[in-house]
């Protein structure tokens, strides 16, 4: 067994261990999947399972772009939601570079009139057809770099029903990225239902974006009228997150910036704003709490993080995905750190200490949780992210009206006043 193969094995092994702790699929719920081309929903029963994964075997084409009555006929079948060249195809590994065609069938309910799929992003542009007609694109699928054009915008659309069997067909392209194909599933619902869904995401991510961008703004104004430093990283932590919030996921930046942003830069912003993360992060957690996060990590973090930004500005996009893997490591590590940190402050009854454990507690379970997600292509849970990030972004903020131990006083239990942000002369 390769070490490649035993990597993709303990990554199948890792997920179905998730799964099964977490509960994701209920012992009742009556449990559809693609095999062989195929998915069969005639007995789905939309008001007790309204969402559909069309996860598993599809029909696949390599360096084709069939058109559904010439791919029925292929006899190859791959995992949707795992990229081609991360997964064993008829004996062999493909490159990722490339392009390639995916289908399959679905047999609905005869009784209904439109359906609406949410389709994530790929690597890195497709072209998603129903029964023949174009329903999307993202970017532009071409047989080369020159005819192709990259892009990642996950988008919901509605299909018109005239019969009760789709042919879905995709037509998927990837000559910048280390990975090519899908690394999420599409997901299928009765009516518009994954429209209004996704509108609604877009909403309440906006609000948190702005959330953030307002927390960084009255930082900044904070920090200029009493200069505590403390309060400045703070400002730049919300900023960074706020920066994360509209170049990922579901990419708010096509809605919200008012100048187009080409793909090569918005994935630089993207993958740049981990690092940019950590260090802010690790500023506040050392400015708060510098006799437990140690100098020297904190030069180590500011560095390496440094680095990756560097290099994110200098590389090639096509190294970019195997320079986020390093990063991943980095910032898991971090997180540990930081843990250990408050750990050690709690015990040694710094002040505000506990509010801020509460908050890192959920910052560095969120971060874990946005890169399991991201290595192992488990569906996300928005929830999750935007309330955690805010209910720790509220919790740090919190922690800030505690004196700052070794910068203002060491004494325990005292909130911060206006005073101590001034010396004696100048309130004289």
């Amino acid at each position: 067994m390769t070490g490649f193969n035993f990597v993709i094995i303990m990554k199948k092994v890792v997920v179905f261990s998730i799964i099964l702790l977490c509960g994701h699929w209920g012992l009742a719920q009556t449990y559809y999947e693609v095999r062989m081309g195929k998915i069969d929903l005639r007995d789905w029963k939309v008001s007790e399972r309204n969402v559909i994964s069309l996860d598993g075997e599809w029909l696949f084409s390599w360096e084709k772009l069939q058109t559904w009555d010439e791919i029925k006929r292929s006899k190859t079948f791959v995992k949707f939601s795992t990229p081609w060249n991360e997964q064993e195809i008829e004996g062999k590994y493909y490159s990722p570079n490339g392009y390639a065609t995916y289908a399959v069938e679905i047999i609905l309910p005869p009784d209904l009139k439109e359906i609406s799929l949410d389709v994530p992003a790929v690597f890195n542009s497709y072209a998603l057809w129903a029964n023949g007609q174009l329903v999307c694109t993202n970017g532009k699928v071409g047989a080369s770099v020159e005819d192709s054009k990259p892009q990642w915008k996950p988008q919901s659309v509605l299909i018109k029903l005239d019969s009760n069997v789709v042919h879905l067909v995709m037509h998927i392209t990837n000559f910048q990225n280390t990975r090519g194909g899908a690394s999420q599933f599409i997901k299928l619902a009765a009516g518009d239902q994954l429209i209004v869904h996704r509108a609604n995401d877009k909403q309440i991510v906006t609000l948190i974006f702005y959330f953030f961008l307002f927390a960084g703004v009255v930082g900044l104004i904070v920090y200029l009228v009493i200069r505590q430093i403390n309060i400045f990283y703070f400002s730049m932590l919300a900023f960074a997150l706020a920066l994360r919030f509209i170049f990922s996921d579901i990419y708010l930046y096509y809605d919200l910036l008012p100048m187009n942003v080409s793909w090569p830069m918005a994935v630089r912003i993207e993958y740049m704003t981990i690092p940019l993360i950590i260090i802010t992060g690790g500023l506040f957690m050392s400015g708060k709490y510098p006799n437990e996060f140690k100098k020297g990590f904190r030069v180590f973090y500011l560095a390496i993080n440094s680095l990756f930004i560097a290099l994110i500005v200098l590389i090639g996009s096509s190294f970019l995905s195997q320079l986020l893997s390093v990063i991943q490591v980095i910032t898991i590590s971090f997180l540990g750190y930081a843990i250990y940190a408050i750990i050690n402050a709690l015990l040694d009854e710094r002040v505000g200490a506990w509010t801020s454990a509460l908050g890192l507690f959920i910052f560095a379970l969120v971060g874990i949780y946005n890169i399991v997600i991201f290595i192992f292509g488990i569906e996300l849970s928005r929830l999750v992210i935007y309330s955690g990030y805010s209910v720790a972004l509220l919790l740090s903020a919190t922690s800030l009206f505690y004196r700052t131990p070794g910068q203002i006083s060491t004494e325990k239990n005292q909130i911060l006043r206006y005073s101590d942000f001034y010396t004696e002369q100048e309130q004289k």
